[in-house]
């Protein structure tokens, strides 16, 4: 709207489509024209005093309308209005990643000890699950833990304990296989030595070997060769194994002649024994020479056994073999269904008790001419 005033002082407005068109003042029926729109504010410039004509109307100028911006104070009481705090992810339950992880391991192993342990930590996973109100997750995870740590603790009795076993028993075999090759490589080292394998019985050096008495077992001869050498001195070859001198040394028992695993033995008592006399690897106070006295071959002699008997090992005691009398109710039962030798060529065989008593006699015998069954 154009607004502008008559000469008589009445104020009048027009229709912005009116400039310029000539009206009458309703007031002193003067006639006026409607004057223009005025330029907007940017290019409107101060206007130099000048004498306005007598007959021209006076228009009013009008402000453009300024947009006030909102006081600090407004913003500020806006943001005190109360939010609602954005929820945070829910995370998962460390107690029921641990009771699944052992979970796996109880079924895996079949033991207990992480069977119970997964358990206890799915049940208390459940429990801090449920007081979070949906701030924890897991609880699959907690129950798979629980039932899997049920199942490997309920095996344990059937399945574990005999898995436990089985592997003692095998490092248990291990060891005692080690024992025999060093024994054997001792024998071959005492052999590089004196040209033959040491007799069962060892006695007095300085006299002939037939006048020899039997005081003193192999086990004490090749000590040098088992890094005893120390040991070895201390012994009185010309005493038996009862002497004063040498029974102190009884106690003294290197473990390489200890049955791994057997608690029931006394601690001076070994089961590594040699079969002695009628054609076997030993004689009893002669040395046989090796190879000239092993025609059956070195790979086919028993050389040392794993013994039922345990006896003291000083003394001068070993499995008399006899052709005519069952040898296998003699063999070691330690390890349950197998026993170990070691051969005349240093290397270690396993045996079984359903080993045939003519297959077990030929591979005792060195210059018998048997030949060794399919059960070998």
């Amino acid at each position: 709207m154009i607004r502008f005033v008559c000469e008589c002082g009445k104020q009048l407005q027009a229709r912005d489509e009116n400039a310029g068109k000539a009206v009458l003042c309703p007031e002193c029926k003067r006639q006026l024209t409607v004057p223009a729109l005025p330029p907007p504010p940017a290019s409107i410039q101060p206007d130099e005093p000048a004498a306005r004509p007598s007959s021209e109307p006076r228009v009013q100028k009008t402000r453009p309308v300024r947009r006030e911006e909102p006081d600090d104070e407004f913003e500020e009481e806006a943001d005190d209005r109360p939010r609602r705090r954005p929820r945070e992810a829910a995370g998962s339950s460390g107690k029921a990643i641990a009771s699944l992880v052992l979970g796996i391991v109880s079924l895996c192993g079949c033991t207990c000890l992480a069977g119970l342990p997964s358990i206890l930590l799915g049940i208390l996973s459940l429990r801090d699950i449920g007081k979070a109100a949906g701030a924890l997750t897991g609880k699959p995870m907690a129950i798979i833990g629980i039932v899997l740590g049920t199942l490997g603790t309920l095996c344990w009795p059937t399945v574990g304990i005999p898995l436990w076993w089985a592997g003692q028993n095998s490092k248990e075999r291990m060891i005692s296989q080690n024992n025999l090759k060093q024994m054997a490589l001792a024998m071959h080292n005492y052999n590089d030595v004196y040209r033959n394998f040491p007799p069962a019985a060892v006695g007095d050096p300085t006299q002939p070997e037939p006048m020899r008495q039997p005081n003193l077992s192999w086990r004490v001869a090749i000590l040098p060769f088992i890094e005893q050498q120390g040991l070895y001195r201390q012994f009185k070859l010309n005493e038996p194994w009862d002497s004063p001198n040498n029974i102190k040394l009884l106690g003294q028992m290197p473990k390489i002649y200890k049955l791994p695993g057997d608690d029931k033995t006394k601690p001076d008592h070994t089961h590594y024994q040699v079969f002695v006399g009628n054609g076997a690897a030993f004689e009893k106070t002669r040395g046989v020479r090796f190879p000239a006295e092993f025609p059956d071959g070195s790979s086919n002699t028993i050389l040392i056994v794993e013994a039922e008997q345990a006896v003291p090992w000083t003394k001068p005691d070993d499995v008399a073999f006899d052709p005519s009398k069952p040898m296998m109710p003699l063999m070691s039962r330690h390890f349950g269904s197998v026993f170990h030798v070691a051969l005349a060529d240093g290397s270690i065989r396993v045996l079984k008790p359903s080993l045939s008593e003519t297959t077990l006699k030929a591979a005792i015998t060195r210059g018998g001419g048997e030949i060794l069954g399919p059960d070998w």
